[in-house]
């Protein structure tokens, strides 16, 4: 139930700040195009899905500024003596340890500016020499925790990307669509959820770009 409701509140997201993003919204649909290449939108396949890194980017993006949760990779501790941190915090046995997932996401000390969306935040680290494989959506770093760590990671990760950039590519193909709405922002600060009562715009294009 859990990945169901995070992953249709990634689209949301996701959805409403292309609209709040007008500029980023052309970039990716231009993208979009240039994967494509003049073929059906019924012959994507899945290398194509993967070229969509700027897509890739501004997905992650909307993840970290409204991450599913604010703690991740939450245990129980069951060793009998308990377990101590590096730091000599000791956890009896029966209590509960967590990675403070959003913090991490908003920290200043890790990200330039963490509050700003910037839409090619983690396309533009992936232009570094040598990180083309990182900074992706589906990625696992002691910096984004949001699908788990290590082999305790969530498997269902790359449907969920796979299922994003299917559908926001085929909406940014077909639909025009923005806010109806002076917000200063189209997602609240909570996780999970976007702002209420906002109005948003979604019109059928007059020639279809698929």
């Amino acid at each position: 139930m859990f990945s169901f409701l995070a992953t249709t509140t990634a689209l949301s997201n996701t959805l409403l700040n292309l609209m709040f993003y007008p500029e980023a919204q052309r970039e990716i649909l231009a993208e979009v195009q240039q994967v494509l290449d003049n073929r059906s939108f019924q012959d994507l396949r899945q290398a194509d899905l993967i070229e969509l890194k700027k897509l890739d980017s501004f997905i992650k993006e909307t993840q970290r500024l409204a991450p599913p949760s604010s703690l991740a990779v939450t245990r129980e501790i069951i060793a009998p003596d308990g377990f101590t941190l590096s730091n000599g915090l000791h956890l009896p046995q029966g209590s509960y340890g967590a990675v403070a997932a959003k913090a991490i996401m908003h920290d200043p000390d890790i990200w330039g500016d963490p509050d700003k969306f910037d839409a090619m935040r983690f396309y533009k680290l992936r232009q570094r020499p040598g990180h083309n494989n990182m900074h992706q959506f589906v990625g696992q770093s002691d910096l984004d925790v949001n699908f788990g760590a290590e082999n305790q990671a969530c498997p269902g990760r790359f449907l969920v990307s796979y299922e994003l950039k299917i559908l926001v590519a085929y909406l940014l193909l077909n639909y025009d669509m923005k806010l109806a709405d002076d917000s200063k922002t189209a997602i609240g600060s909570d996780t999970l959820g976007a702002k209420p009562n906002l109005k948003i715009g979604f019109r059928k294009k007059q020639i279809r770009l698929n």
